[in-house]
């Protein structure tokens, strides 16, 4: 009677051992191969809209909106969110002269603004803030179609108007 029961209780030690070990185990590879997807956050930002300027007049705007993923942990400890430095640097990417010509743009284009964008980023906050920047949504509107979806909203129903006379 002796024996089986110590027998049971060496099965039930290798079986907790056994389940313990493999746990561990398994989440010391997990950890080797970086930083968890887990503690990471993504965050999209405003869109931007930048003009196209062609002959000196502005033909269009192209619209971009971006996503930014980073460590839930780094984001908390800053004392301002890397939305506005991202739309500055996209902004500057776009319009300011950058790499990017806003009229012959590609697949290639983007990826490389989405670098340079987060390396700039980076840069301002003197770390690594980014892990990744992404192209959320892009579009082009030409200038006489957003011009003539202002007027049509400023004429839209249910909107007051003002007389003419100012009464």
């Amino acid at each position: 009677m002796i024996k089986t029961a110590a027998v049971g209780l060496w099965v039930c030690a290798v079986t907790v051992g056994a389940g313990y070990f493999g746990t561990t185990w398994q989440t010391e590879s997990h950890a080797d191969a970086g930083k968890s997807l887990d503690k990471m956050t993504q965050s999209k930002v405003k869109p931007v809209s930048v003009p196209i300027m062609s002959g000196g007049k502005v033909s269009g705007y192209l619209v971009a909106q971006f996503t930014y993923i980073a460590s839930a942990e780094v984001l908390k400890k800053l004392a301002v969110k890397p939305d506005a430095f991202l739309l500055d640097a996209a902004y500057k990417g776009l319009y300011g002269g950058g790499d990017i010509d806003p009229t012959k743009l590609g697949k290639d284009s983007w990826s490389g603004l989405a670098k340079s964008v987060k390396d700039t980023v980076n840069a301002r906050y003197g770390s690594e803030v980014l892990q990744d920047v992404l192209l959320d949504e892009f579009g082009f509107i030409p200038a006489g179609t957003a011009r003539q979806g202002l007027e049509t909203a400023g004429g839209a129903k249910g909107a007051k108007k003002k007389p003419a006379s100012g009464h």
